[in-house]
């Protein structure tokens, strides 16, 4: 039975610490990401990004537009985006993304609808 026990010990400790080395590699990852914005000109900012532990180019786009939305709002403003390019690295792990867009001022939707489609027939 203590043979057993000792067993079962060992197992969960050598789990743990496998739980602990793959979280330590992930916050590893996590501490090389790269994020920068810049205004390049005028009213025209760049965004960029790389994290080395996502494969999928279209979460870290997301993050991006997040990104631009969260800059833009500061001002009060809304975010154009003008140009994204995303893919995964060829350098190294992960992925990177390049977004260009602007701050602008949002438009108000129509109070009455373009078309009035009351008198319309069916």
């Amino acid at each position: 039975m203590r043979h057993l026990t000792a067993l079962v010990l060992g197992i969960a400790a050598a789990s743990l610490l496998a739980g602990c080395t793959s979280f330590s590699d992930s916050l590893d990852k996590y501490r090389q990401r790269e994020e920068s914005l810049k205004n390049v000109s005028g009213d025209i900012w760049e965004a960029r990004s790389v994290w080395p532990w996502e494969d999928n180019p279209a979460r870290l786009r997301e993050h991006m537009y997040n990104t631009a939305r969260n800059h833009c709002s500061e001002s009060g403003l809304g975010a154009q985006m003008l140009e994204c390019a995303s893919a995964k690295r060829k350098t190294g792990p992960g992925t990177e993304a390049v977004l260009y867009f602007r701050c602008v001022h949002s438009v108000k939707a129509p109070e009455k609808p373009f078309v009035d489609h009351s008198a319309s027939t069916n």
